[in-house]
């Protein structure tokens, strides 16, 4: 880095000694087309003089000597040449006029002839020079008389003056050179005294300076720079908020500029878009790898309006995004960027579509008795005989205590989903669970079952006992209705140090790997018929499910075809 002072003497200097230049070149032009007419001027004014010295008619011979020319018109630089009207050269002062050519094509004599006066700078072929001609019509006749002057005694006469010019620049030179040291110093001064304020934590301190702009300039400087620290601030809070903001939303916002180009992007989009390392001041294109999502981004470039587009990501698991492009105006000659925001509704289509399952499975469930029983009194109306009668009234029976389970199922798993948080006593989960099995021994003993029970003698835990019973209740009533006959079902209870673990096995034909995950949603059946003949409602696991998570528990499942399956319940040990 250059100081200001070597900056101002040089450019200065350079300056002077380019108008100099450009001074001098001009002047030299101009002397020398002033010396050249002066000695045009002079050369035919000699040429006039020259023809009243001579004899009347001299061009009609006889040819004069060089000697005898010179003689005449005196001896001096000027060369003087008598040419007659045909162009034959009657006497010269520097060649002998008998061995010279005739003269009448030299451009000047023919000029003169034809305008009265001519004149050339050429190259003499007889003496081998560059010379200055001028050629005078002196008589009617057509005679000419040139005149003419070696062009070096003309340079000589422009160099010595150039020679004065240089000699006044290099001076003027000088003098601006010690002029713009000098005011680089006067402008140097001032100028560190405003950098070390600038520089300076206070910023207050005076230029010690005469000239009155640099004293503005301080006063001016010391102000901004306040103004700057409180605006700087107050950007920096800013920013730390607008970090802060972005971090902690949901949702994913990316900014792009005009070009394309990333400049800002929040955690959360990075998750979402998957992305990799740092993608500021990268291509969006290039960064992103959903095609609807780029798709998106290029039908939307020329909007004015946000626009939203629903997409799906596959990744390692599916995630449904509404992806909104909203552009920012920065003015009459268009957008300076957009910014996309990416709002995760996975979770919303999912409850959506559990929405419109559990509406479609309701219907389904509730239809198919209420339509069954409706069928057998229009039987019954139409005067049904009493053997079928009786056979029909029990049909009834049947499907009607079909729909009160479901309705009361539907009551209890709305209640649980209601609930925040359960009545907890201290309970005997081993009792519970003894209870349970008297209650499901009946049904067991009708398809020949043997439950085996592994359980303590006591295990107190802090829940809502009936609802604990109803759970394990529903898991032994479906080993009942889905095991083999004459199998055994094997319930047990075992601790560690975080959890009690209720296990119910059975010997069933087992579940399929791909309905596991959905297995405790609400009227989710594997076998739709064998639920239909063993009067399941369809709600049984899920409202396990949601007894295990009210105590802070969870439910799952394992299971091998041909070989059984066995339902956890999980519950946490609280301190």
């Amino acid at each position: 880095m250059k100081k200001l002072s070597r900056y101002v003497w040089p450019s200065f200097f350079l300056i002077l000694v380019s108008s100099t230049i450009v001074i001098g070149w001009v002047a030299q032009l101009s002397i020398r087309g002033v010396a050249e007419s002066q000695r045009r001027d002079d050369l035919v004014d000699r040429a006039r003089l020259i023809h009243r010295l001579l004899e009347p008619e001299w061009w009609k011979g006889p040819v004069i000597s060089t000697d005898a020319l010179t003689e005449l018109v005196g001896k001096s630089e000027i060369r003087v040449t008598l040419i007659a009207p045909d162009g034959v050269v009657i006497g010269d002062t520097a060649h002998d006029a008998q061995s010279m050519e005739n003269h009448g094509v030299r451009p000047e004599v023919r000029r003169a002839q034809s305008d009265g006066m001519g004149w050339s700078i050429r190259s003499s072929s007889t003496l081998d020079e560059e010379l200055l001609y001028v050629a005078v019509v002196v008589d009617q006749s057509g005679a000419v008389v040139r005149t003419s002057l070696p062009l070096a005694y003309l340079q000589n006469h422009v160099h010595s003056f150039q020679m004065r010019i240089l000699l006044v620049a290099i001076a003027i030179a000088l003098l601006a050179g010690f002029l713009a040291w000098r005011l680089g110093r006067l402008i140097n001064m001032p100028i560190r005294q405003l950098v070390r304020q600038a520089e300076s934590d206070g910023g207050d301190g005076e230029v010690l300076t005469e000239i009155v702009e640099f004293r503005t300039l301080s006063k001016s400087l010391a102000e901004m720079r306040q103004a700057l620290s409180e605006r700087l601030q107050r950007v920096a809070t800013q920013r730390d908020l607008m970090q802060a903001v972005l971090k902690s939303m949901v949702e994913g916002v990316v900014v792009v500029d005009a070009n394309g180009s990333v400049v800002l992007v929040n955690t959360a989009a990075e998750k979402m878009l998957r992305l990799t390392g740092d993608p500021v001041g990268s291509d969006f294109v290039d960064v992103v790898r959903n095609p609807q999502i780029l798709s998106g981004f290029h039908d939307t470039a020329d909007e004015l309006e946000p626009s939203t587009r629903s997409v799906t990501d596959y990744g390692a698991t599916e995630r449904h995004l509404n992806v909104t492009f909203v552009p920012l105006a920065s003015g009459p000659d268009g957008l300076s960027g957009r910014v996309i925001v990416l709002t995760d509704i996975t979770q919303i289509t999912k409850l959506e579509n559990v929405r419109k399952d559990f509406v479609a499975n309701v219907s389904h469930e509730l239809q198919t008795p209420i339509t069954t029983i409706k069928g057998y009194i229009e039987n019954l109306e139409d005067g049904a005989p009493a053997e079928d009668a009786k056979r029909f009234i029990q049909i009834i029976a049947r499907h009607a205590n079909r729909l009160s389970a479901i309705v009361s199922d539907l009551l209890s798993l709305s209640r649980l989903e209601q609930m925040s948080q359960v009545d907890s006593q201290r309970v005997d989960l081993t009792q519970i669970i003894r209870t349970a099995i008297h209650y499901t021994q009946s049904q067991a003993a009708k398809r020949q079952m043997n439950i085996v029970a592994e359980l303590p003698d006591e295990a107190e835990y802090r829940a809502e006992g009936t609802l604990l019973e109803h759970a394990v209740l529903n898991l032994l009533d479906n080993a009942t209705k889905y095991a083999r006959a004459s199998s055994e079902i094997r319930i047990s209870l075992s601790q560690t140090e975080t959890h009690y673990v209720i296990r119910v096995k059975d010997q069933s034909e087992g579940i399929p790997s791909e309905h596991i995950p959905r297995l405790f949603e609400r009227f989710y059946r594997v076998d739709k018929a064998h639920s239909q003949r063993t009067s399941g409602t369809g709600l049984g696991l899920a409202i396990v499910k949601h007894i295990a998570q009210i105590h802070g528990g969870s439910v799952s499942v394992t299971s091998e075809l041909g070989e059984g399956s066995c339902f956890s319940i999980k519950l946490p040990i609280l301190q």
